[in-house]
């Protein structure tokens, strides 16, 4: 019967015989060798389209192998010693089997007859001096070979083999002539040479001085500015001095700029200041702080509370302007102390009466702009009754609301006042100084901390009476309750040589009363916060779980992580043993006569894709500069004495002076000079290149390579990734997806087997590369009685690091009316169907690291259903999500019921259900979805569109790191323009 059938339709319709000597053109590269297999063949193509009627002839490389051939749903299309033949409009996958090996093509089937044999796919428009690949199709197959270009004018365009290059500006048309079975064909595109111009300013925004200090004084330093603008001209850049550029101010009661491009400082605000070139404008967001600039204009601020509460607000930006130098004097406490009670206050000392009355915190923001505060003692404000028996310590700031960023303070100690009682109201004063317990608690450069510490250095020395174990402070903060601090260094010691009492005599572990930085952790954020201490033993007083961020000496601190604080800001610097904050250097190691490469680490990537197919990007690279240090001299290295090595040559060697990779792995290069040694760790990473590469390592749980999908597993990305509306394979498991696997799709087979149940916990870096134009397909649709089509994710299960990749483009599919594509005992029709998407997002359960990932994504959903889903994570249960801008929206457009506003608390812009996640720096953007997170836990906004979020986050953005930039009102992430 089904060849009557096929004989009719053969007679009938048009038919395409493709390739019937079955010669491949460019077999696929070859894959892993583990695991081994007797035979390896390939098919002629991946995917095919074909209208209802039509045919096409799949065959191996091998004519010799004996080859099954069948159709996962015969009502799509049929299958006849490899020619097949389109039943109905859809999808299937026509598979060949030789022995226990499986290979298969995926065929689109349309219901309309296609319109043309042959198609030329060409971009529209192509810049001056660039070039584009040119994309030839017959029967909807890529060609190459028999295809002759030609282009209309070669003095605007030139195309050779396929690759189109602009040379001048105009309209070329570009033929592309191509010979089957002695037919010639044709195919023809319009394309648009231009001239790009490109402005904008080098930095997203600026930071002035007002003209008046905080006390009054009159300031000239850091008025104006003239930032650095760039004009880009095809591939030249412009002196931007020489062009007529026009320059314009939104708020000139904050700033003006002159012609020149000159920015002047007017008033304490914010404002933009916008440049204009052949009509394309760019923008540099400009805050007029106001300035600090002695002792003064600080304890102003000190005294705040008590005579101008305003000044500690959150809309106040304050900036150094230069050093200060305290000589030795008190740094008056700023904001109010929270345990500052009034049962303690009544002993408060008799200078700082009414000083926080009203327990005002600092919520506004001091810019240190790299400027220091120098010798000075922090002092102690409060002596307590004798059943306390202590003085409680202070700090320069009480309570952190708001920012403290891009400061240093430099030979900082705390107050040892307990026998200084005359500086005191108090009715203690027969208490001597021996019976007091202890002199320094709760005390830090900031005593509570709710808000953001960044770039901050502190050298400080505590001093101390006795041990009291009964209270945790530390040297940067005595409580940190939650917030943010990120890019700090601390040096701080403790002195127990008091005048009028015994040297301390107990051993260094019993110090547990005083973290080198922090006293109480709380949920505090932390990020590149190191301390250095020889006399204490801990990073956080309470808690051990941070003791690898403590350095007993500069030395080993600058050897082990040199790398990782020249990366932390421009601020930072480490050089030959010296640490640089700004302009001054704060702090010096003593040890001589070493060598040490200038980084610690170079990253590298493997000769070979993940489908080994050659990469040339970044396979070398120089050598680190090497520094010689002999008794604290810089000195020229003997080359011939130098010896060089690599522990292990599979993963790296040195050539001609070249760090070259072969594998992947981590190895250490090893130098030696004359009895000195120094190491640079070299890391290897696998290249992600193509979808081939994304695909194969998102069938590896199923093929059984799991160490693939291993902690120690880190892959990047060298390009973007298009993949033209093909679906992204899942990687990992979804741990949702276990006892409803028997209805899962035929082409996601064994998934239901616990073997095959692993999460992913590499690393992917996406290096700023994107992923765009797939959709993320529904694996699972279940059984009757629960109606529903599971949504899947791109990664299932998260418990690794994905960073530094956007996706843009991504869709979710729409599958409960497509019942071919999958195993299924369920006979519902879509109208009977509760729901198509649950559980879903890019990641389905996060118990990672999501960080630097932008994800523009539309949810295909029938209606309402009581499951959660998020654009970025399903399942938010713990790990940390950081730095992320998700563009989301959803459409109902296949619904059969009434929707309302109501119903869209099923999902959740970014996330579905959240448990103990940390998210910092996370923004949603959507028109249909009305929640951050589905269960309403999270109560961030969702911006109605980029405009509103840029306009209400533009200073947490700038600060973003990785591949962000933004620019006036401009938002990027790599290459990709977001708005």
């Amino acid at each position: 019967m089904r060849k009557s059938l096929l004989i009719i339709l053969s007679s009938l319709m048009v038919v395409m015989m493709v390739l019937f000597g079955c010669t491949v053109e460019t077999p696929p590269e070859t894959p892993p060798e583990n695991p081994p297999q007797t035979i390896n063949f390939e098919l002629n193509y991946e995917e095919y389209r074909l209208s209802v009627g039509q045919q096409v002839v799949l065959c191996v490389d091998d004519p010799e192998l004996n080859v099954v051939w069948t159709s996962a749903n015969e009502q799509i299309a049929v299958v006849e010693d490899g020619k097949v033949t389109a039943l109905n409009e859809g999808a299937t996958l026509i598979k060949a089997k030789v022995e226990d090996v499986e290979k298969s093509c995926r065929i689109f089937v349309s219901a309309v007859e296609m319109p043309s044999r042959i198609h030329l796919e060409a971009p529209s428009s192509l810049m001056v001096s660039k070039s584009a690949e040119l994309n030839l199709f017959f029967d909807f197959a890529k060609v190459t070979n028999n295809v002759v270009w030609s282009s209309s004018n070669e003095q605007i365009a030139i195309i050779e083999n396929g690759t189109i290059t602009g040379l001048s500006e105009g309209q070329v048309e570009i033929t592309a002539t191509y010979t089957h079975d002695g037919q010639t064909y044709t195919a023809t595109s319009q394309i648009s040479i231009v001239i790009f111009t490109d402005i904008k300013f080098a930095k997203s925004s600026v930071t002035l001085a007002s003209l008046t200090t905080v006390s009054g004084t009159a300031n000239d330093v850091n008025t104006t500015c003239k930032p650095v603008i760039e004009v880009i001209e095809g591939q030249s850049a412009l002196d931007a001095s020489q062009l007529d550029i026009e320059f314009k101010s939104k708020d000139e009661n904050v700033a003006t700029v002159d012609q020149d491009g000159t920015i002047i400082a007017n008033n304490i605000g914010e404002t933009q200041i916008i440049a204009a070139y052949k009509g394309i404008k760019t923008s540099i967001n400009v805050i007029v702080g106001a300035a600090i600039a002695s002792k003064a204009d600080l304890d102003k601020l000190g005294y705040a509370t008590k005579e101008d509460p305003s000044l500690l607000a959150v809309d106040k930006y304050y900036v150094l302007t230069q050093d200060i130098d305290y000589n030795g004097a008190e740094l008056v406490p700023i904001a109010a102390n929270p345990s500052f009670i009034v049962t303690l206050m009544r002993y408060g000392r008799t200078d700082y009466a009414d000083l926080n009355p009203d327990f005002v915190p600092f919520a506004a923001t001091l810019d240190g702009m790299g400027h220091v505060i120098k010798n000075a003692y922090i002092p102690s404000t409060v002596m307590v009754s004798t059943d306390h028996q202590f003085t409680l310590g202070s700090a320069f700031i009480g309570k952190l609301t708001g920012t403290v960023k891009n400061i240093g303070f430099v030979n900082l100690r705390t107050q040892l006042v307990a026998n200084e009682s005359s500086k005191f109201n108090t009715s203690i004063n027969d208490v001597e100084f021996d019976a007091i317990t202890d002199t320094v608690t709760f005390s830090g450069l900031v005593n509570t901390n709710q808000g953001m510490l960044k770039n901050i250095y502190l050298d400080m020395k505590i001093y101390k009476k006795n041990y009291g174990k009964d209270y945790a402070s530390g040297a940067l903060v005595a409580n940190a309750e939650s917030g943010t601090i990120k890019n700090c260094i601390v040096l701080s010691e403790q002195n127990f040589e008091v005048q009028g009492y015994k040297p301390y005599t107990g051993s260094a572990s019993d110090i547990i009363d005083f973290g080198a930085a922090i006293g109480k952790k709380g949920n505090t954020v932390i990020s590149n916060v190191y301390a250095v201490s020889a006399t204490l033993t801990k990073f956080v007083a309470n808690d051990g779980s941070l003791s690898t961020l403590l350095y007993q000496d500069l030395a080993t601190f600058f050897k082990e992580k040199k790398d990782d604080i020249n990366n932390m800001d421009k601020l930072w610097s480490v050089k030959n043993g010296e640490l640089t904050f700004g302009d001054e250097v704060v702090a010096r190691s003593t040890e001589s006569d070493s060598i040490e490469f200038a980084k610690s680490s170079v990253e590298l990537y493997t000769p070979l894709t993940f489908r080994k197919v050659s990469n040339t990007i970044n396979t070398s690279a120089d050598l680190p500069e090497l520094t010689l240090k002999l008794d604290n001299q810089i000195a020229n290295i003997n080359v011939s004495n130098l010896q060089l090595s690599s522990e292990n040559t599979n993963v790296a060697t040195i050539e001609n002076g070249k760090l070259v990779a072969k594998g992947v792995g981590t190895v250490k290069i090893n130098a030696t000079y004359e009895g000195l040694s120094t190491s640079l760790t070299v890391y290897v990473r696998d290249v992600l290149a193509s979808k081939a590469d994304l695909d194969y390592l998102a069938y590896s749980s199923r093929g059984g390579y799991h160490p693939f999908l291993d902690t120690n597993t880190y892959y990047v990305l060298v390009n973007d990734i298009d993949y033209n509306g093909a679906e992204l394979q899942p990687i990992g498991a979804n741990p949702r997806l276990a006892s409803q696997m028997e209805w899962g799709r035929t082409d996601y087979p064994n998934w239901n087997d616990t073997q095959y149940w692993f999460p992913f916990k590499g690393t992917i870096d996406g290096k700023g590369y994107v992923i765009k134009n797939a959709y993320i397909p529904s694996m699972v649709m279940v059984s009757s009685q629960n109606e529903f089509t599971m949504g899947s994710a791109f990664i299932g299960k998260l418990t690794g690091t994905l960073k530094n990749i956007g996706f843009v483009n991504l869709q979710t599919k729409l599958v409960a009316d497509e019942q071919a594509n999958f195993n299924t005992n369920c006979t519902r029709t879509f109208d009977k169907i509760t729901d198509t998407q649950i559980s879903s997002g890019l990641v389905s359960t996060n118990e990672g690291t999501i960080e630097n990932v932008y994800l523009d994504m539309k949810i295909y959903k029938k209606s309402y259903v009581a499951y959660c889903c998020g654009a970025l994570v399903g399942n938010a249960s713990k790990g940390t999500i950081i730095n992320c801008v998700v563009v989301s929206e959803k459409d109902y457009s296949k619904s059969t019921a009434p929707l309302t506003p109501g119903n869209y608390i099923d999902y959740g812009a970014v996330i579905g259900t959240n448990d103990s996640t940390t998210i910092t720096n996370v923004f949603a953007v959507s028109s249909t979805l009305a929640k951050y997170d589905a269960t309403g836990n999270i109560a961030s906004d969702v911006y109605k569109n980029v405009s509103s979020l840029l306009s209400a986050k533009a200073s947490v953005i700038a600060e973003f790191d990785g591949p962000w930039s933004l620019s006036g009102n401009q938002l990027k992430f790599g290459n990709i323009v977001i708005a």
